[in-house]
């Protein structure tokens, strides 16, 4: 396990804790298994889905160490410094992002999720420290364990989307300050474009549900999805801009799941995703 040997090479004080959040892959569960019988990794296998925000916090829960390094399992290690370069840094600061690269980007035969991640999540160190806030994600953070406590992932987030968006936030409204070095790891999930729309539409309907508990009214302004929803409201734009998409919405997906899709399409695809959710979520609540 190379996560492992690096630890050893640093001379850390060190633990490995993987979770299968119930898992219906046996070739990965078997696979995982064997893990248990390496130095310093703890394997879990749980027997229910608890969710990304409950599986993340009950690993931080269980953790002995006083800094806390998330990783995803969709992530791989680039090199053979990884671990070196967060440990030269680790006592500093009590949040540091690392940054993620994608597999190599062909525009012509590229995937949306591809597509996506080459364009609007990889950062350069430059880029990412003029808005420490925005620029973070938790598939490679590390966070100091008293810091981790203190906040938290939030649990009633059970559907895909936003948990790692807030959780940045109230970092910064608790003045708690990220930092970024360069230390990124290869983001290897690349899922087909009917998964990857899938999952966005469940976003949306994630962050319509988080506008509608006014929990996060605050955390929310931040979010530009929303921003340009609430600009849409604010011009009572919002129906005519679903009627109107619609009419062309076949076509939209058509491109977005085509080569070379425009990413500005995609944007106006999730608002129409968000506006329909939060639509049809304020009609039931009207109702009851």
């Amino acid at each position: 396990m190379q996560l492992q040997t690096q630890c050893e090479l640093t001379g850390l004080v060190y633990e490995i804790i993987i979770a299968d959040d119930a898992s219906t892959n046996q070739e990965i569960k078997s696979a995982n298994s064997t893990l248990a019988a390496i130095k310093n990794v703890q394997y879990l296998e749980l027997t229910n889905n608890i969710g990304r925000s409950a599986i993340r916090n009950y690993l931080a829960s269980i953790a002995k160490q006083a800094y806390l390094l998330f990783i995803d399992d969709d992530m791989a290690l680039i090199d053979d410094e990884f671990i070196k370069r967060y440990a030269n840094v680790m006592e500093s600061d009590e949040v540091i992002y690392g940054g993620l690269v994608y597999p190599t980007y062909y525009k012509e035969t590229a995937l949306l999720r591809e597509t996506f991640g080459n364009e609007r999540e990889v950062k350069s160190l430059a880029d990412r420290l003029k808005s420490p806030t925005q620029n973070i994600a938790t598939c490679n953070l590390v966070v100091k364990k008293s810091v981790f406590d203190a906040i938290k992932f939030d649990e009633t987030i059970k559907q895909y989307g936003w948990e790692d968006n807030l959780f940045a936030l109230q970092l910064a409204q608790k003045g708690v300050k990220i930092a970024h070095i360069n230390n990124p790891l290869l983001h290897t999930g690349i899922e087909s474009n009917e998964v990857y729309l899938a999952k966005t539409i469940i976003a949306c309907k994630t962050l319509a549900s988080l506008a509608l508990s006014e929990k996060y009214k605050l955390e929310l302004q931040s979010i530009k999805l929303y921003r340009a929803y609430k600009i849409l409201a604010k011009l009572n734009l919002v129906g005519l801009f679903c009627f109107s998409f619609k009419i062309i919405k076949k076509g939209i997906e058509n491109h977005l799941s085509a080569k070379q899709p425009n990413l500005i399409y995609f944007d106006l695809w999730k608002l129409y995703q968000l506006a329909m959710a939060l639509n049809s979520s304020n009609t039931l609540v009207n109702r009851q």
